[in-house]
């Protein structure tokens, strides 16, 4: 995938999850909705300042518009609700239908083995990057 190409396919994710139209971005950072278009698809490359005003728009880092995304890695399946591989987001779905509703001693064990799984997949797409950079397998 090419620079331009990730950088349209993140900035569309990123758009969809903050449930924002292709116009309301393209307001929101002073421009319209056919100029959000043409980013998403790679068809025009944005200035610094554009990617600027578009980071804070979506509040997020613009660094996330230039990561790999794990639909880039061969083989590995994601979930594109939540940005992370199935088996991850089968686990921690399981993790939630076990959470119980009321505050307990089990239930906080519950929620932090959730959030354990969590920043180990975090970790997990970090080192498949890191591997993919260094031409591991």
């Amino acid at each position: 995938m090419t620079g331009s190409a990730r950088f349209g396919a993140n900035l569309k994710e990123w758009r969809q999850r903050k449930d924002l139209t292709q116009e309301e971005l393209g307001e929101k950072i002073g421009s319209d909705g056919p100029r959000i278009s043409k980013m998403e698809s790679g068809a025009e490359n944005p200035t610094l300042e554009t990617i600027d005003k578009l980071g804070a728009a979506l509040a997020i880092d613009v660094s996330y518009f230039h990561q790999p995304r794990p639909d880039e890695d061969a083989g590995y399946v994601t979930d594109p609700q939540r940005g992370i591989g199935l088996l991850e987001a089968m686990q921690l779905a399981r993790l939630e239908a076990e959470a119980p509703a009321d505050d307990t001693a089990h239930g906080d064990i519950l929620r932090a083995q959730h959030a354990l799984a969590s920043a180990q997949a975090a970790l997990n797409r970090a080192l498949r990057r890191t591997d993919k950079k260094s031409g591991a397998a």
